[in-house]
């Protein structure tokens, strides 16, 4: 689970593999909009020893959710000095269904928890202890996580948030800035080559952020930052990430026990930070409750994109489960003082037990049973496309021009899975219906990108193929083989010549057409070379006297694909704005 291979997790493959397999040593990858290269060194390294493969990429984060279930105890022990409290988190993170789902999915968001909780880790070891070494391993372990995942770029942020309550009131504060020191400066070590390829490359740093930050886009009402940040609070226990790939569409991260608890723990922390004897209590104190506030606003500042979000958010991991174990304990502490019962150490076996016992059960219920058998999730998760694949290698090709639409130009899902990707010809978002010359021809339309109507009288002389028993659904594609280019009639036809690299043959209309609405307009084309440049056709609308209503660009057949010979038939749709009088248009 999930049953199909995502664009985002399949290109993730692509990246492990050139690492692993093919020799490529990034500090930081530039390709999709950009990624930190520490989970594809991880996973590339796994392929190596098993195979390049979706198992080797899943693999390789449910390694990593494994260790930070770990990490996350012996964080407990080091940071809050108590066994109870430890255990307990670790219990609630290994049963979170948040966790599960990224610790089983390809992505290197999964890296980030795991490296907070070593470095937090580390460092209260080292304060506790003044052990320099411990201090310098922390630094590289805080310089590491911006090598993680986006979302880690506020981490440092709350470290220095939870650090400050070091210097306030404290004796120590001579002994706590050496180390402080120590630490941040191993960290900036770590970070020196990250730092310097974003100086040379400052796109890299800015695009992503760009995609996702608040903006006021035309036509567009986003949310405003108080209420993303109201919304993201809300996905602890009221209403959770919508998005099915990432979550059970609304589900929160908590339920009403756990999520009370959490405040419990909160308001208990803020409430006692004074009443901690020792200075690095007080700041381990200060990073669980400023926990909450910062590691949400990767999430809260995405106005663009779909708040809250579970991807987004998963910073938050795994300081978040210390809050309900604190409240748990400390409140249990505080009825066997009052009444003598129930005994604080069984009241933590009783309650671990029932965590991994009631927390799995549920974790497993609403996983493999709800979430994994959802039917929208296989087309969530580029299934059709995963199911193409599975078909292409199994076809004889030999002789034929195979035609794949997809919503993405060159998918990466087929690019992972298929070794006929690279004689395959692409109708991005199904815009275009491409005839080759000559000889047979297979067009497969995807769920996520079916056949167009218009297509069905030039194709009515297809074969429909029978599509396989397979492990996907009988509609997850459509493939049909046509024996030879048909001819077709053109209504309006033409002979413009396009400096010798393409010729439009005429061109089909539906007439007439209104105001406020769309004209479909189906253009028909011949290659007649090989093209030199990136050539893209672009449609105006103007009346009689010259003036243009409208103009777009149509993206539907790459010209680096195009062969001599080829008719490339496309159907745009031309707005026509209010306004536009009645009369005659070209």
């Amino acid at each position: 689970a999930p049953p199909g291979l995502h664009y985002d997790e399949a290109a993730n493959g692509i990246l492990a593999g050139d690492i692993g397999l093919r020799g490529e040593r990034p500090i930081f990858i530039s390709s999709y909009t950009g990624k930190e290269a520490a989970f594809f060194y991880l996973a590339g390294g796994l392929m190596r020893l098993v195979g390049e493969s979706v198992f080797s990429l899943r693999l390789t984060a449910a390694f990593a959710g494994i260790l930070t279930i770990a990490a996350t105890y012996w964080l407990g022990r080091e940071m809050l000095a108590d066994r109870r409290q430890a255990l307990l988190a670790a219990a609630l993170l290994a049963v979170s269904f948040w966790h599960v789902l990224f610790s089983r999915l390809g992505f290197r968001a999964i890296t980030e928890p795991l490296l907070q909780a070593l470095a937090i880790a580390a460092l209260f070891r080292g304060l506790r202890r003044d052990d320099s070494r411990w201090l310098a391993a922390a630094g590289v372990l805080l310089g590491l996580t911006a090598y993680t995942y986006l979302a880690a770029r506020v981490f440092p942020i709350l470290v220095l948030l939870g650090l400050l309550s070091l210097f306030i009131g404290s004796e120590n504060w001579r002994l706590r800035l050496r180390q402080v020191a120590l630490f941040l400066g191993a960290a900036l070590l770590t970070l020196l080559p990250l730092l310097g390829y974003f100086w040379a490359n400052p796109d890299a740093f800015w695009v992503r952020i760009g995609q996702v930050a608040p903006s006021a886009a035309p036509g567009s009402t986003p949310l405003t930052i108080w209420s993303s940040l109201l919304e993201s609070w809300g996905m602890f226990f009221l209403r959770g990430d919508p998005f099915l790939r990432f979550n059970l569409p609304g589900r929160p991260l908590f339920g009403w026990v756990v999520g009370g608890l959490l405040l419990v723990g909160w308001f208990i922390c803020l409430w006692r930070w004074r009443r901690f004897p020792y200075d690095w209590q007080r700041a381990a104190i200060s990073l669980l409750v400023f926990a909450p506030i910062i590691m949400i606003l990767p999430t809260a500042l995405a106005t663009n994109e779909l708040v809250p979000s579970n991807l987004r958010a998963i910073g938050l991991i795994p300081f978040i489960y210390f809050l309900p174990a604190i409240g748990f304990v400390i409140l249990f502490a505080d009825l066997e003082k009052r009444f003598g019962f129930p005994p604080l150490q069984a009241a933590v076996l009783i309650a671990f037990f029932l965590i991994l016992l009631s927390g799995g059960l549920a974790t497993a219920q609403a996983y493999f049973m709800d979430w994994a058998r959802e039917p929208q999730l296989l087309y969530e998760t580029d299934g059709d496309l995963s199911a193409v694949s599975e078909f292409l290698n199994q076809q004889n090709m030999e002789g034929q021009t195979v035609y794949v639409a997809a919503p993405h130009y060159r998918h990466p899902t087929v690019a992972f899975l298929s070794d006929r990707y690279e004689a395959i010809k692409w109708l991005p978002e199904s815009n275009a219906l491409v005839l080759p010359a000559a000889g047979s021809s297979l067009y497969i339309y995807p769920h996520n990108s079916p056949q167009p109507p218009w297509t069905a009288d030039i194709l009515q002389s297809a074969a429909p193929l029978q599509i396989p028993d397979t492990r996907f659904p009988a509609d997850a594609f459509s493939a049909y083989l046509l024996p030879a280019p048909p001819a077709f009639d053109i209504g309006h036809p033409l002979d413009a010549d396009f400096g010798g690299k393409v010729t439009l043959l005429g061109y089909d209309t539906a007439a007439p057409a209104a105001a406020g609405s769309d004209l479909a307009l189906t253009l028909y084309w011949r290659v007649n070379e090989v093209p030199t440049a990136d050539y893209q056709p672009f449609i105006q609308l103007e009346d009689a006297q010259g003036h243009r209503w409208s103009q777009l660009e149509a993206f539907a057949y790459p010209a680096e694909q195009w062969q001599p010979g080829e008719t490339i038939i496309q159907q745009v749709e031309v707005p026509i704005p209010r306004g536009a009088p009645p009369g005659d248009y070209q």
